[in-house]
């Protein structure tokens, strides 16, 4: 189990963006502009689906990039929320973009939000 400081601290190399990138089937520019990040964001979303047959199996699920890494792109698994968007954030970050991490949960039956 990794806390969660030292999942910040992770990064994916060049070798994984590139091998990343071959999985999604993007090979169009790395400029870091908007229209670059556009498409490699419909690369991923047509490329990767969501899936939670971990969960549903109890298999111990893990957010570090070795891990996240292995079943996404060597494996070509898709993942749930957080496997999905943690990888993707790790390959924006290594293609130079400013990436901040947001999380969110809800609950069944809440009546309202809890907080903003």
């Amino acid at each position: 189990m990794h806390d969660i400081a030292s999942l910040y601290e992770q990064r994916l190399s060049p070798a994984m963006a590139d091998a990343y990138l071959r999985r999604i089937g993007y090979d169009g520019q790395r400029d870091g502009s908007a229209a670059t990040l556009a498409q490699i964001q419909q690369r991923h979303l047509l490329s990767v689906p969501f899936e939670n047959l971990d969960i549903l199996r109890g298999t111990a699920l893990s957010l570090a990039v070795p891990d996240l890494f292995a079943k996404i792109v060597t494996r070509r698994r898709g993942g749930f929320c957080f496997e999905l968007n943690g990888l993707f954030g790790y390959l924006l970050r290594a293609l130079g973009y400013e990436v901040v991490d947001y999380t969110a949960r809800f609950m069944l039956g809440a009546a309202a939000a809890l907080g903003r």
